[in-house]
């Protein structure tokens, strides 16, 4: 007889817990219109300070960085997923050394794909960083 009792305790839980997580996104959806009228309040307070199209063209300007980061990485992973050393790559074309993993900073190797990735999305690449194999 107690188990016949716990099963329709269970059970009775498991009927509510459908309703109990379209309460929770009732919940969640209270919450993101909170956040969409504080977001509105907010563009509507920089518009009065900021003229519209400087707005718009900072966002541009910002997605253009987001581009280049996206594809300077891509071209990064491409280099080393070709060969970890770097040769054959554009990496051993442009740095002209055969030790380019080792001798080469990170930073050195973003800052150059950034500008190769900038210079091809502004495609006013002047030819100094080129691929080298096929994968690139």
């Amino acid at each position: 007889l107690n188990n016949a009792f716990e099963d329709q305790s269970t059970k009775s839980y498991l009927e509510f817990l459908p309703r109990i997580l379209k309460m929770m996104r009732l919940v969640r959806l209270l919450k993101l219109s909170r956040l969409l009228k504080v977001k509105k309040a907010v563009l509507q307070s920089v518009e009065r300070v900021i003229p519209r199209e400087a707005a718009q063209l900072f966002g541009m300007a910002c997605m253009a960085c987001v581009l280049a980061h996206l594809l300077c990485c891509g071209w990064i992973f491409i280099a080393f997923t070709t060969d970890p050393q770097g040769k054959g790559t554009w990496l051993e074309a442009y740095f002209q050394d055969t030790d380019v993993i080792e001798r080469a900073s990170l930073d050195k190797l973003y800052l150059t794909s950034v500008y190769w990735s900038f210079s091809t999305i502004a495609s006013s690449s002047y030819g100094d960083i080129i691929a080298t194999n096929s994968a690139e």
